[in-house]
């Protein structure tokens, strides 16, 4: 009798193994995925905290940037600005780009709050200038980013060739300034710290100092009041913190014949700080000069403390100021920071005391700080230039027209023309509840 034998595989040997090949594949490609969304979450929780730590909440991050314009066309106009009049079509029309998202959307959207609290107030009031033209402002939001503020800014120019307030080191150094060296706009009060590339001929006014002005008297307060002298800088590897990078290494050499101890950078719109705590815990500094935006200015100081750097003194930009609570509270340590205005909560100046009636009126839910009150600076400093000439002003007569103003207090400002800057104090900021000291150098 014939033996039952066994059967073959119908699979040939060559498929079977292919299978279990997919199989593996199949896994592989699984484990892959969630360990690389387990990563992308962890960086995800981690930028949150951050974002967190420093603000409270992560909403400037959450917020849908504006959109863009569609056909925008890059146009300059043939005239130059300086002969275009203010008031059209009975008001007097303004634009603007700053980044209410991204990194600096905090600090840009309260500059907005103190911008259109006053023109806002002025217009519901009093019929805006002259009782008569509103002053229109057309504040669009770039995020902080060139490529947003361009279309922006172009599509702005389509409409009107007076910019109002603009903040942003780097739009400002790419996007503004090229056309303001073609008279093709005019700019008003920009919250922006940097000079070098701005020549004297350029339709752009400022009422803030330049950095340099600040740097000044945060070594004056290193040297003359701590009595420190090894002073090291952290920097933003960028067209503004170079040009404050080497303010310092200047005022250092001329007025104190001292050197640094170290400097070290971090590359623009990241928090990557590592390396430069590194390089100036090498130099062993009395005094870290801060040339840098608060969040990577935060990241900083607190991987240095955890360095072992806390018996150093932090000093700080204007822009830092808004990290110093934080700090404070979370770290324990005290930042001391530069500010181009008085203490929005305890100065008693006219012009403060205004500022806070107004914003606990009409803006009662809105925190007081020191970018809505250089935005309600800036805007009543606009009214009250443009009441001074008639209406029929042209950009080039208003501009002259400050531009030959006397030294001047206004609401206990104390301001004089020079190099188209208006304000020259610079005020130390010890702390929110702390009275703020002024800084004041009769000669630049």
């Amino acid at each position: 009798m014939a033996k039952n034998l066994p059967k073959k595989s119908i699979l040939p040997p060559f498929f079977t193994a292919a299978v279990v090949i997919a199989v593996f594949a199949v896994l592989i490609g699984t484990t892959v995925y969630y360990w690389k969304r387990s990563i992308h979450h962890v960086k995800k929780v981690i930028t949150e905290d951050i974002n967190n730590e420093l603000t409270g909440t992560g909403d400037s991050e959450l917020l849908a940037p504006q959109p863009l314009p569609e056909k925008v066309s890059m146009k300059i106009p043939p005239d130059p600005v300086q002969q275009k009049p203010l008031v059209c079509n009975a008001q007097i029309l303004l634009g603007s780009t700053i980044p209410k998202t991204g990194e600096l959307g905090l600090p840009g959207t309260a500059l907005s709050d103190g911008l259109f609290l006053f023109l806002n107030r002025v217009n519901t009031t009093r019929g805006g200038a002259w009782k008569k033209h509103h002053l229109s402002l057309d504040q669009r939001d770039d995020s902080g980013r060139i490529l947003r503020a361009t279309p922006h800014l172009y599509d702005l120019l389509s409409k009107t060739p007076i910019f109002f307030s603009p903040f942003g080191e780097m739009v400002f150094e790419k996007v503004y300034i090229p056309l303001l060296a073609r008279n093709a706009i005019a700019v008003l009060f920009p919250l922006i710290g940097m000079r070098a590339r701005v020549t004297s001929g350029m339709p752009v006014l400022w009422y803030r100092p330049p950095y340099r002005q600040e740097i000044r008297a945060l070594l004056d307060y290193a040297i003359n009041t701590l009595k420190q002298d090894k002073i090291a800088v952290f920097y933003e590897e960028s067209a503004w913190g170079i040009e404050a990078r080497n303010a310092t290494f200047d005022i250092l050499r001329r007025k104190y014949n001292l050197k640094v101890c170290g400097s070290a950078s971090y590359q623009p719109n990241t928090v990557m700080v590592g390396s430069a705590v590194a390089a100036i815990k090498k130099s062993e500094p009395q005094v870290v000069l801060c040339l840098a935006n608060g969040r990577p200015t935060y990241n900083f100081v607190r991987e240095a403390i955890n360095q072992q750097l806390h018996y150093a003194s932090f000093l700080g930009l204007s822009c830092c100021e808004r990290i110093t609570k934080q700090l404070k509270e979370s770290r324990g340590m005290s930042m001391i920071t530069a500010s181009v205005v008085p203490s929005p909560r305890k100065s008693q100046l006219p012009i403060v005391q205004e500022y806070r009636k107004y914003m606990q009126e009409y803006l009662p839910n809105k925190g007081l700080s020191a970018e809505s009150l250089e935005g309600y600076i800036a805007s009543s400093l606009l009214l009250y230039f443009l009441e001074q000439c008639s209406s029929s002003v042209t950009v080039g007569q208003l501009l002259q027209h400050i531009a030959q103003a006397p030294a001047f207090e206004f609401k206990g400002l104390h301001l004089k023309y020079r190099n188209q800057t208006l304000s020259w104090s610079v005020w130390l900021n010890k702390g929110s509840d702390e009275q703020w000291d002024e800084y004041r150098e009769k000669r630049q």
